[in-house]
């Protein structure tokens, strides 16, 4: 029996003795000096002229080994048949080799240093406004009546939506970021841009209006990309100012709502009703649409949101507000006291804000996550209306059923989809904020500027 456990007892030694090595693993490095560049490809390949030797060649990689000791590994297709070949280096050697690199990074091949990871959702979202909004606009705005020159002027702004933006960033950096709140900005932007032809007159020319609204879309989506680039914001940052901007709009006009602006007088003469505080409530609800993206910027310094917070944060307003039009409506049932659905939208959203702002803290939820949760959401919403619906009375008001069994289904949507991820998107809050980076490498280049050890903390 002593045996037993003694044999027992050296194979769970060796195992625990053994872990370390097992888990001891070549680590890919970046195979350039400046860390931007993973492998070089087969494209990349014809630019650089490294690797003449190898005339099959396919891609290469550097490998870090645990005794900081490198392995670079090409694999090439001479004859149709795919090989590896592995070249050992050593710290001094590696570096070398990356000196090479970067230097034929430079001369040859800029763009392949290039953040361009937004790229395709920004053109994507250009040629989508060009097809939607800046092409129906041309001829509106240019005056043309004929048919064959509005049908041309369509198809030029339209295709122009997506030619221009793909020259312009062809050779700049397009971040996550920057195609994130250059979206908002295009979208937003038209919104924006319409309601301000209304500070300039009462009730403006359909020029004024959509001229207004390509204005307003160019100025902010161009301006959002450039902040996004230039301040080096990260997706969920931006994510955050676009989503406090919206909120911030929907707050100006709930407070001009609230504070009468909104109150329209009758004119006999006429026969109709003029609202004459028109100007006044658009003036503020672009300023709390401003106010609203700098307190989204301030709120997402306090912790690093990822988009996929930023959705779960949003959802959550959005909760809230629907819930509170919900109460009002079940609160107001003759219908006569119109604020009170503003001003309970303002409270439940406010709540839901706060709550998902909570529910976010400590997490890290994917984009893929906060989009399954909108989807869940608006599915939830759909289930609770319908199923509203299929109970109600056929005769009679049924807003208030209506609207409480939507909001009933869209926070159980709210709740399976945060339920679902929000383990697996739980994490540790140091490492959030504790960034340590380890260079071996720079120990060859002594008068490299990018040190050994790099220590960073967010505050």
């Amino acid at each position: 029996m002593l045996k037993s456990w003694c044999v027992a007892g050296l194979i769970a030694a060796g195992y625990v003795l053994a872990a370390p090595d097992a888990a001891a693993q070549e680590v890919q490095v970046p195979i350039d000096e400046d860390g931007k560049v993973q492998l070089i490809t087969a494209d990349l390949e014809r630019k650089l002229k490294l690797f003449a030797d190898y005339p099959a060649f396919r891609e290469a990689r550097l490998f870090q080994l645990p005794d900081s000791s490198f392995v670079l590994e090409i694999t090439q297709e001479p004859g149709g048949r795919l090989t590896r070949v592995r070249v050992a280096m050593d710290a001094a050697g590696a570096q070398q080799f990356r000196q090479r690199v970067s230097l034929g990074l430079q001369q040859a091949a800029p763009e392949a240093v290039l953040d361009q990871s937004g790229r395709t959702k920004l053109l994507v979202w250009s040629t989508v406004l060009a097809l939607g909004f800046y092409g129906p606009a041309a001829p509106i705005i240019l005056d043309v009546d004929d048919s064959q020159g509005a049908v041309g002027l369509y198809m030029v702004a339209a295709g122009a939506g997506f030619i221009l933006p793909f020259l312009a960033t062809k050779h700049i950096p397009v971040t996550e970021a920057g195609a994130v709140l250059g979206t908002y900005g295009g979208t937003r932007g038209i919104l924006h841009g319409a309601l301000a032809a209304y500070l300039f007159r009462h009730d403006p020319t359909d020029q004024a209006f959509f001229g207004g609204g390509v204005i307003g879309g160019l100025t902010e989506g161009i301006g959002g990309f450039a902040l996004a680039n230039a301040g080096h914001l990260s997706a969920g940052t931006a994510e955050m100012i676009g989503i406090g901007s919206d909120a911030g709009l929907g707050y100006g006009f709930a407070a001009s709502h609230l504070a009468g602006l909104l109150d329209s007088s009758f004119d006999p003469a006429t026969g109709e009703f003029h609202e004459e505080k028109r100007a006044a409530t658009i003036a503020v609800a672009l300023l709390s649409a401003a106010g609203g993206a700098g307190a989204g910027y301030a709120l997402s310094r306090t912790e690093p949101f990822t988009r996929g917070d930023a959705f779960f944060f949003r959802n959550a307003g959005v909760l809230g507000a629907h819930l509170g039009v919900a109460v009002a409506d079940g609160l107001n049932p003759n219908g006569d006291k119109d604020k009170l659905y503003s001003a309970l939208a303002t409270a439940g959203g406010t709540l839901g804000l706060v709550a998902g702002a909570r529910l976010v803290h400590g997490r890290d939820f994917t984009t893929a996550q906060g989009t399954f949760a909108t989807l869940g959401q608006i599915a939830g919403g759909l289930v609770g209306l319908g199923t509203a619906y299929l109970v109600s009375s056929r005769s009679g008001d049924n807003s208030t059923v209506l609207l409480a069994g939507s909001a009933i289904g869209a926070g159980l949507g709210y709740g399976l989809m945060y339920g679902g991820f929000a383990r697996q998107a739980k994490v540790a809050l140091l490492p959030r904020d504790l960034d340590v980076i380890v260079d071996p490498l720079a120990l060859a280049r002594p008068h490299a500027a990018i040190p050994a050890l790099r220590i960073s903390y967010r505050f």
